[in-house]
């Protein structure tokens, strides 16, 4: 279920960010330093996946911060007024790049629990529901 709520996010994630950028649009400058800003909360985010797998466990310290983040990050994007653009410097390293780090190993996460021989039915049936989710839930506010 958690990853199926990723799914549906990352569904939506395109539309969310085209309104957003429609909205304030940015320069190439002003994007290419929101970019590294938040790369470098990713890059240290994963630095420290490890440690919250060890402390906190699967669960409780990779799935669902990085779900809860990744949807705060949506709603900060779907509400942040025109012409506070400024605002970004502060949520998409907090919770973009956090939340993509923590998104971005969760699925490794879940594979280890599966048998090698079912790799390959695995990781297929996953890529099948994510593009199955990625084509039902069309989020519609950028139409």
């Amino acid at each position: 279920m958690i990853r199926f709520l990723g799914y549906i996010a990352a569904a939506g994630g395109g539309s969310i960010f085209l309104s957003f950028y429609n909205r304030f649009e940015f320069d190439t400058f002003t994007m290419t330093v929101h970019s590294i800003i938040a790369g470098a909360s990713t890059w240290f985010t994963t630095l420290t996946v490890g440690r919250l797998v060890d402390r906190w466990g699967d669960l409780r310290g990779i799935w669902l911060p990085g779900n809860v983040l990744l949807f705060l990050f949506g709603v900060s994007c779907a509400l942040l007024p025109p012409g506070h653009g400024y605002l970004v410097y502060a949520t998409w390293p907090t919770l973009a790049g956090t939340s993509f780090a923590l998104n971005g190993v969760a699925p490794e996460l879940l594979a280890k629990l599966i048998p090698s021989d079912l790799q390959g039915t695995y990781q297929t049936a996953r890529s099948f529901v994510f593009r199955l989710t990625m084509a039902i839930f069309m989020w519609p506010w950028n139409q």
